[in-house]
């Protein structure tokens, strides 16, 4: 049997890219034409060497990352950073993914002063739309939990944490085959954290994940 990370996925996707955000992003700075279809799609015609460059691209570590995950999962590596846009164009990654289970890991998102609350109460209303579990971390992160729950998420499929570890121990037991994991939040959430405990492959995060450096591990 081959191996399966998610639904449609015998193996990690062709073009190791998640969102069609990144996808338009990598074929326009080759020179191809993308046109809109409305609903998300788009109309792509990319020549040959295209295609081959985009198949040999990889995303810098923690920029929508696809990584292979415990229990023949999938994570989406989104830790660098955080901000609304980017969260919310990382949900509709995770949304347009196949999946047995979507799961969205969401931290604070930092540095946004006033926009704080209505900022995080926004992914929540995103998030309840389609995921199947949502994980938070942190205390801003209570308000993406609370608005998700409030717009009709089952409490079952929400869990709340104070710190990246914890949440990543719990994935540990939490993750499932044919599960889809966005991993996300800012820099100082230390999100990397949680993907390191979920990853198939650990022994490779020094080239896989961000923060690596003898730095930031000793922070």
């Amino acid at each position: 049997m081959p191996r399966r990370y998610a639904p449609g996925f015998d193996a990690l996707p062709a073009f190791p890219l998640a969102g069609i955000a990144a996808l338009r992003r990598q074929l326009e700075a080759q020179g191809v034409d993308v046109i809109d279809l409305g609903a998300g799609d788009a109309d792509m015609c990319a020549p040959p060497a295209a295609v081959a460059a985009l198949q040999a691209y990889r995303p810098l570590p923690g920029r929508l990352r696809l990584l292979e995950g415990i229990k023949d999962s999938l994570i989406l590596d989104d830790t660098y950073n955080a901000s609304p846009t980017a969260m919310h164009a990382a949900l509709d990654a995770l949304r347009d993914m196949p999946a047995n289970r979507r799961i969205a890991v969401l931290a604070d998102m930092l540095e946004i002063g006033k926009f704080t609350i209505p900022a995080h109460q926004a992914m929540g209303e995103l998030v309840r739309a389609f995921a199947d579990v949502l994980v938070t971390v942190g205390p801003r992160a209570k308000f993406i939990a609370r608005e998700a729950r409030e717009r009709g998420m089952k409490a079952s499929g929400i869990h709340e944490f104070t710190n990246s570890t914890e949440a990543g121990k719990f994935l540990q037991e939490l993750a499932e085959p044919g599960d889809v994991l966005l991993v996300k939040g800012s820099q100082s959430m230390r999100m990397e954290r949680a993907v390191e405990e979920i990853m198939a492959h650990p022994e490779q995060a020094k080239d896989l994940l961000c923060r690596q450096e003898e730095y930031w591990k000793a922070v």
